[in-house]
């Protein structure tokens, strides 16, 4: 490390100045649709209708400078305009553009920004505060190898993603082809409605022979809401070590990484352990927002959230979770759920009277047949994802300050 160089942000870049007026949805970053805890970005909602906005350029690295908590930080993969509420850095040439974005990954960064952030309420990194961050700089090539080991586990990781939304389109696509084209392969092998199904009338339609429409009510075995998000969860927590689920970590990823690291015993609590074929959905907030719970876990559910536990012997928890996916049930979610924008409610009632199509249990168990085969390899992709997640974040600060050489 003789040959590192003790320097500050400023020494090696500068707010990038070009703006412009032009913009376009496919590359208009905001600090909305930045992800929080570096998970990039996605596709904004709406354009402003008016103003100038900074231009940036592919390679470089974008975070949002407003709540730096929040950690949202993205390396520019095309050309477009960002909002004056994210800092785009232009680098100098002491420094590799991935390596810079690398650097800024850490948590000591983010830490740094808060510490000089103004304002209480939705506090805002200060820009001269933010170059006097401290950077240990490498010579160039090393710069480049250290890059190119987290890039490649970064490169498997969006691999892995990819995968899994291929799989889980084909999931869909298989779901829309049973229960919805009825296609399903008759005793033939044949597709049903192709090969001269029979059907029968009824009030979503024409449905297969044998078939039958219910409500959800009639699929469920029972549902149940979680301990008191404000005041049970926080003390369940404290007392137990027991994870508490909340809205926000309704994502499989969240789930699996090592969700809770203590036994639930006997107790008060049991009823609100996860379980595997459990499906959490939430009630307020972000109301039909789910996950399905694929295997039993050491955790507890709060209040914002409801426990749908399914009669299996009416309907698979796969194929429901498929059914919660269509566009029908989310159209129909919106327009039970009243409340402000802040703080929309699910009527859980109401939502018990949604109207489905309930296939008979022999052609669902065909059905799972496929269906499981896909879950289990998006199951093993996400796990590994979570350990090569572990790796590189653990790796991170190690590259950066020399203790690990590339």
């Amino acid at each position: 490390m003789n040959n590192w160089r003790k320097t500050t942000l400023g020494d090696v870049c500068e707010y990038e100045s070009q703006k412009t007026s032009d913009l376009d949805i496919n590359t208009y970053i905001s600090t909305e649709n930045m992800l929080p805890n570096k998970g990039g970005v996605v596709l904004a909602s709406n354009l402003p209708n008016k103003g100038t906005f900074t231009k940036y350029s592919n390679g470089q690295t974008l975070v949002s400078n407003i709540r730096p908590y929040f950690k949202k930080i993205w390396r520019a993969d095309k050309n477009g305009a960002c909002s004056n509420d994210v800092l785009c850095f232009k680098l100098k040439d002491k420094i590799i553009d991935s390596f810079f974005y690398y650097f800024l990954n850490q948590d000591t960064f983010f830490e740094f920004v808060m510490n000089g952030a103004k304002g209480t309420k939705m506090p805002r990194g200060d820009r001269k505060h933010i170059l006097q961050f401290e950077i240990n700089l490498p010579p160039l090539d090393e710069q480049k190898r250290i890059a190119d080991v987290l890039s490649a586990l970064d490169d498997k990781i969006e691999i892995n993603n990819k995968i899994n939304e291929n799989l889980e389109a084909q999931a869909q696509a298989i779901f829309k082809q049973w229960f919805v084209d009825f296609e399903f392969p008759d005793k033939e092998g044949k597709p049903y409605k192709s090969n001269g199904g029979k059907f029968i009338d009824s009030e979503l339609g024409k449905i297969p022979e044998g078939w039958k429409v219910g409500t959800l009510g009639d699929v469920i075995e029972n549902t149940n809401t979680g301990l008191d998000a404000i005041r049970r969860a926080p003390i369940v927590e404290k007392e137990t070590g027991l994870k508490c689920l909340r809205i926000q970590d309704l994502s499989q990823n969240k789930i699996l990484d090592n969700w809770g690291n203590t036994k639930v015993e006997e107790n008060d609590y049991k009823k609100f352990q996860l379980k595997r074929d459990d499906i959490i959905m939430a009630r307020t907030c972000s109301p039909g927002k789910f996950i399905l719970i694929r295997e039993d876990l050491p955790s507890v559910f709060n209040n914002g959230l409801l426990r749908i536990k399914v009669n299996k012997m009416e309907m698979h928890p796969i194929i429901l979770s498929l059914i919660f996916k269509t566009n029908d049930f989310i159209g129909f979610i919106d327009g039970i759920s009243g409340g402000t924008s802040v703080q929309l409610n699910m009527k859980m009632g109401d939502m018990l009277m949604y109207k489905l199509i309930i296939p008979p249990y022999e052609t669902q168990n065909k059905a799972i047949e496929l269906l499981s085969a896909i879950d289990e390899i998006i199951l093993k992709n996400q796990k590994e994802v979570i350990t090569l997640v572990k790796t590189r974040d653990s790796l991170l600060p190690k590259l950066m300050n020399g203790e690990v050489r590339a």
